[in-house]
Parts: structure tokens; C-alpha cells; sequence
């Protein structure tokens, strides 16, 4: 009886040491990989999504449209699970996109100029479904892009600025049909763009910054060809990137903010070469990521609350050139002033603004450097 005494008083011993230690540890000190592994990532407006290994779908950050799907338009600061079974996803400024298995495409969160597509012009805070036999999802602020296995293009939402792209400037609360042969799709703030399957890209919508890239500055509600021989897209609020099958990065549009990574601070019509070894671009609302073939992490544009992520903030202060933040990174995505990246460990980083927990950490600072948000 005395030897079981010792070993439960032992036992009971090392269970208060270990909670004893769990609690002072901080998030940023914990590492279990083994609860989730993050699969893919989104950044919207002021909010986040990501998928975890198994599907399950997870959200943070604002919700005052409903943006996370759960019921609620309640905001969290940590992660909060919203379902299962999601495949592909895509946040956009105040809703949000996501794909399940066959092609199954779910819309939530602002609805106000039609932007989820299910004919209505009513917030929804549960997801709906709009459609089946869809591979691709793009969501924009105010208008989305989808495209279907047969390759055919979809657009709905906002077309003040003929970013749906066809040829009226009417808002679609319904997806209408824009093309076909495309393999890729990009949404910015006003503007779209568009991969076919040859490598041509295609752009259209609002262009008084370049963003089209046609070298005019002239609004276009149709598809308008600007190059070929491009492999991945991304459009920013107002700026875009594309990387050609060399590993070559160009960049077009506004350039207030050093976003196009060329040195200036001048405006570009037409794509222009920034540098070369890139596997992957993000696009935020003033600011650029870029992962290259290394891993490494490159950022630069506008770091007023620290979403270049160089450990400055300044509201003069652009980085105007590629700046190298970080190493070991898989995926990376671009929020209006924040930014999140995936390690090749699946642990998720977070930095910049947090006013609404964007950053997911449990607090409401910013951060200028990259900071481990997950797993938990």
C-alpha cells in the first residue's frame, strides 16, 4: 500500500509540475503539430481563413457581415472552427468563398451588390450554395470570379468598372458566364485578371492606375489580352503580378506605395520585370509578397502597420525594393493591411495590422515581424 501511496503522490506530483510549466509558457513557445496542420490559407479585409489538413475550415479576425459562415457576426481574435469538409478557399474584403468536394461552391458574408452570387442582395452569415462542377474561386471586395472544370469563366458581384468583364457595367447577383479556356483567375479591389490555358493573360475592369496593363489608363468591360507565357496571377487593390514560366516576376498598375517593387514610386501601364527565381505572389491592398524557389520570403509596398514585415513601421516609410523577411515558406497570402504565411512545417505566421484579430493571436497589437499563430 505504501509503494502505490509514492508512486500516486509521485504521479500527481508530475502532473502539477507540467501544468505548472504548460502555464507560463506562451502561445508563441507552444508547438503542437501534431493537433493541426494548416493546408492553405486566406487573407480577406480585416479577417482570415484557413484549412487545416483534414478540411476542417477555420476562421478570425472581423465578422461583421457574417464573413466566417458560422451564424454569428461575432469577431474572434483566435481561431474559431466553422466546418468541415472544404476543399479550396478564398476570402475577399467582406465575404467569402469556398469549395467543397465535386466542385460544390458555398458563398457567405456581404451580399450587398450581389457579390455571393445566390440572386439576392441579402447578408448571409451560414454559407449558401451557388453552384456545382467548379475548380477554381477568386473573391474580390465587391465582386467574384470562378472558374468551372470545362474551363468556362464566371463573374457576379459589382461591374461599375466592367470587372466582370461581359461588355455591360451592370451589377450580376447571379454568375454569368465570361469565357472559356481559362486555367487561372485573380481579383483585386476593382479589376480582374485572367490565365487561359495557352499561357495568355487577360485583364479587365478599372485601369485608372495601369492595373490592366494595356498601357492605357482607359476602363475595359471585356477581356483585353496583355501578354503570354504566364504561369500564376495575383491582383492587389490596385496592382497586379504575374510570373512567367522562368521564374521571372512582372508587376503593373499603382505604385504610390512602392508596391511594384521596381525602385519608384511611379504608376506602370504595362508589366515590367522585377526580378527573377519566384514560385509564388500575394497581393495585398499597397503591398507585395513573394515566396521564391528557395523559400524564402520577400515583401515590400506599403508597412504602415508592419504587413511588409521587416520589423519597421512608418507611414513615410516604403519599401521600394524585393526585401528578404523570412525562410522555410510553402504558401503566402495578402490582407488589406496584414499578411500570413504558411512554413513548410505547417505552423501559420501572421503580421501587420490586428486592429479586429486579423493576426489571430488573442490581441489586438499589430506586429512588424512574422509571429507564430498556430498550431494551437
Amino acid at each position: 500500500m505504501k509503494k502505490k501511496n509514492s508512486i500516486s503522490s509521485y504521479t500527481l506530483l508530475m502532473l502539477g509540475l507540467t501544468l505548472i510549466l504548460f502555464q507560463s509558457c506562451t502561445k508563441d513557445e507552444i508547438h503542437f503539430p501534431d493537433l493541426m496542420d494548416y493546408a492553405s490559407i486566406s487573407a480577406g479585409g480585416e479577417y482570415a481563413l484557413a484549412l487545416d489538413s483534414e478540411g476542417t475550415l477555420w476562421a478570425w479576425g472581423n465578422n461583421s457581415y457574417g464573413q466566417y459562415g458560422d451564424g454569428s457576426k461575432d469577431y474572434q481574435a483566435t481561431h474559431a472552427r466553422i466546418g468541415s469538409g472544404y476543399t479550396t478557399i478564398s476570402a475577399g474584403g467582406y465575404h467569402s468563398l469556398a469549395l467543397k468536394p465535386n466542385g460544390l461552391l458555398w458563398a457567405w458574408g456581404k451580399n450587398d451588390v450581389g457579390q455571393l452570387g445566390d440572386s439576392t442582395l441579402i447578408d448571409k452569415s451560414t454559407p449558401v450554395q451557388i453552384g456545382s462542377d467548379y475548380l477554381a474561386i477568386a473573391a474580390g471586395v465587391y465582386h467574384s470570379l470562378a472558374l468551372k472544370t470545362d474551363g468556362t469563366l464566371w463573374a457576379w458581384g459589382s461591374n461599375q468598372f466592367g470587372q466582370l468583364g461581359d461588355s455591360t457595367w451592370e451589377n450580376k447577383n447571379i454568375p454569368v458566364q465570361i469565357g472559356f479556356s481559362y486555367a487561372a483567375i485573380a481579383v483585386g479591389k476593382l479589376h480582374s485578371l485572367a490565365l487561359k490555358t495557352d499561357g495568355t493573360l487577360w485583364a479587365w475592369g478599372y485601369n485608372q492606375s495601369g492595373e490592366i496593363g494595356d498601357g492605357s489608363t482607359g476602363d475595359r468591360n471585356t477581356p483585353f489580352q496583355i501578354g503570354s507565357g504566364y504561369t500564376t496571377i495575383a491582383a492587389g487593390a490596385y496592382h497586379s503580378s504575374a510570373l512567367k514560366s522562368d521564374g521571372s516576376l512582372w508587376m503593373w498598375g499603382s505604385n504610390y506605395y512602392g508596391q511594384l517593387g521596381d525602385g519608384t514610386l511611379s504608376d506602370k501601364h504595362a508589366p515590367k520585370m522585377i526580378g527573377n527565381g519566384f514560385a509564388e505572389i500575394a497581393l495585398g491592398a499597397y503591398h507585395t509578397l513573394a515566396l521564391k524557389t528557395d523559400g524564402t520570403l520577400w515583401a515590400w509596398g506599403y508597412g504602415e502597420y508592419g504587413q511588409v514585415g521587416n520589423g519597421t513601421v512608418s507611414e513615410s516609410s516604403y519599401n521600394k525594393k524585393p526585401e528578404e523577411i523570412g525562410q522555410d515558406y510553402k504558401a503566402i497570402s495578402a490582407g488589406f493591411e496584414f499578411s500570413l504565411g504558411l512554413k513548410t512545417d505547417g505552423t501559420l505566421w501572421a503580421w501587420g495590422q490586428n486592429v479586429s484579430g486579423q493576426l489571430g493571436n488573442g490581441s489586438g497589437s499589430y506586429s512588424t515581424r512574422p509571429k507564430l499563430i498556430g498550431p494551437y
